[in-house]
């Protein structure tokens, strides 16, 4: 909108198959849970910092496979917990083999990426 008129200010096409990758936004979930786990100030006292290795490569595509679960403790520590564990991985025949272990350790159905 502008001045109350509604304008058209690009042409949208669409390309059958073409996708967007999710390696960056897969990237800056590892940089910001990296940063959650330890490395609050992400090399910022260096050299007295804390060396963080950075395993997912932006340019891929990943499958991820979220666990949410909740713990609940004992006596006074009633109150659930909830947590997720995140699998991130590039190879989707690798994922499938993760979520067949997964089925299996836990008897749960989870489907596997066609």
């Amino acid at each position: 909108m502008v001045d109350g008129d509604q304008r058209v200010w690009g042409v949208v096409t669409s390309s059958v198959g073409a996708s967007v990758g999710d390696g960056k936004k897969i990237a800056d979930l590892e940089y910001f849970l990296m940063g959650e786990r330890g490395d609050q100030y992400r090399n910022i006292n260096w050299p007295n910092s804390i060396p963080t290795v950075y395993l997912v490569d932006p340019s891929k595509d990943y499958h991820i496979l979220d666990i949410h679960y909740a713990y609940t403790g004992s006596n006074e520590g009633v109150q659930k917990s909830e947590k997720t564990i995140s699998i991130v991985c590039a190879d989707k025949t690798a994922m499938n083999g993760i979520i067949t272990a997964f089925n299996t350790a836990t008897g749960l159905s989870v489907a596997s990426i066609a």
